[in-house]
C-alpha cells in the first residue's frame, strides 16, 4: 500500500511536468524572424501590425533591420521592398485572436529614413531619432471618435424620450409611462 506521502509528492511530479510541458510550449510557440534590407537615401519605411508593438530605433549605415517576434503560428509577416520603399505588415490566420495574433516589432532605421508605424492595439516606442513627427492619422481617428462620441450621445438623448415603462395597476392592467431619467449630479 503506497503512504500518503508518497501519493503526495506523486502528484506533485505530474503536476510539476504538467507544468513544465506547458512553458515549454509556450516558448517555442514564440518565433523570432529578422529581415535586413539595403536601402538609399531617405528611404521610405512602413510598419503595420494589428496586435503588438512596434520599437524603432537609429541603425547605422544603409540597412533597415527589422525583428519580427511572432506570439503564435496564427500570425505571418509579409515583407516588400520596392525600390527605396519597405512594407512590413501582419497578417492574421484563421482563428488569431489578440493573444496568437500578436508580432511584436524592433525596427533599425537609417538617420535620414523617414517611418510610418501603425499598431492596433499595441505601444509605439520611437528613440533618439531625429526629424519631424506628425500625428496626423492618430489626429483624425480622435476627431471622429469625438464626433462619432457625439453623435451616439445624442441619438441616447432621443430614445430615452422614447422609453417608457410598464406600471402594473392595482386591477392588474398595464399602463405605460415615461421612464423616469437619472438625475446627474
Amino acid at each position: 500500500m503506497e503512504s500518503l506521502q508518497q501519493a503526495s509528492l506523486r502528484q506533485t511530479t505530474v503536476v510539476t511536468l504538467v507544468l513544465a510541458t506547458c512553458l515549454a510550449s509556450a516558448a517555442f510557440a514564440e518565433t523570432k524572424r529578422e529581415f535586413r534590407f539595403t536601402v538609399g537615401p531617405n528611404a521610405n519605411v512602413s510598419v503595420d501590425t494589428q496586435y503588438g508593438a512596434i520599437s524603432v530605433k537609429p541603425g547605422s549605415g544603409n540597412e533597415v533591420v527589422v525583428t519580427a517576434t511572432l506570439k503564435s503560428d496564427k500570425v505571418e509577416v509579409d515583407k516588400q521592398q520596392n525600390g527605396n520603399r519597405i512594407e512590413i505588415a501582419s497578417y492574421l490566420l484563421q482563428g488569431a485572436d489578440q493573444q496568437t495574433g500578436r508580432v511584436d516589432y524592433e525596427v533599425l532605421i537609417p538617420p535620414d529614413a523617414n517611418i510610418n508605424l501603425r499598431s492596433s492595439n499595441g505601444p509605439l516606442s520611437v528613440e533618439r531619432l531625429q526629424g519631424d513627427l506628425t500625428l496626423e492619422e492618430s489626429l483624425k481617428l480622435f476627431e471622429e471618435g469625438v464626433g462619432l462620441s457625439a453623435t451616439c450621445k445624442k441619438e441616447l438623448d432621443e430614445a430615452e424620450g422614447k422609453v417608457q415603462m410598464l406600471v402594473k395597476q392595482r386591477d392588474g392592467s398595464l399602463k405605460a409611462e415615461p421612464f423616469p431619467a437619472e438625475k446627474q449630479g
